[in-house]
Formats: C-alpha cells, structure tokens, sequence
C-alpha cells in the first residue's frame, strides 16, 4: 500500500516537473523575443559622439538606459529560471 502511495508521488512530481519545464520554456522563450525586440532599438539610438562628458550615459539616452536596464533583467531571470528548473530536476 505504501510503494503504491509513492508511485503515486512520484508520478506527481513527474507531472509538476514536466508542467514546469513548460512554463519555464515559454518564459524563455518570451525573454528571448523581448531580447530580440529590444536589441535592435538599442542599435538604433544615437550615441553621443562627443568626449566623455559628466553627464551620465542615462541622462544622454534615457531610451537606450532603460532598455538596457530590461534586458539585464530579463537575462538575470533567464538564469534564475534556469536555475530552479536544475534543481527540480535533482
């Protein structure tokens, strides 16, 4: 009674760890569209072609800052992501 009881458990784990890996995909994946996205706006602000200056790169391009600032964060996600979905599978 109690091996079946585990098999059970198991193949309960088994089903959320599956479920997991598939919202962490589509995380991923959406991270990487986002990135896509972004990357190319990037390219495309003008930098200052000036000397180094005191004024900071995100008053130059507060666009370019931001974005910027987003796909750091989205990348620190992608590996957290990637993380959990490692130890799951321990």
């Amino acid at each position: 009674m109690e091996q079946r009881g585990n098999v059970v458990r198991q193949g309960q784990i088994a089903e959320q760890t599956e479920r997991l890996h598939k919202v962490a995909e589509g995380i991923y994946e959406a991270i990487n569209t986002l990135q896509d996205r972004i990357n190319p706006i990037l390219r495309a602000v003008p930098r200052d072609q000036s000397p180094p200056s005191d004024v900071p790169d995100e008053e130059r391009a507060p666009l370019a800052y931001e974005l910027s600032t987003i796909v750091t964060k989205l990348q620190e996600s992608r590996e957290r992501i990637m993380d959990m979905t490692a130890r799951v599978e321990l």
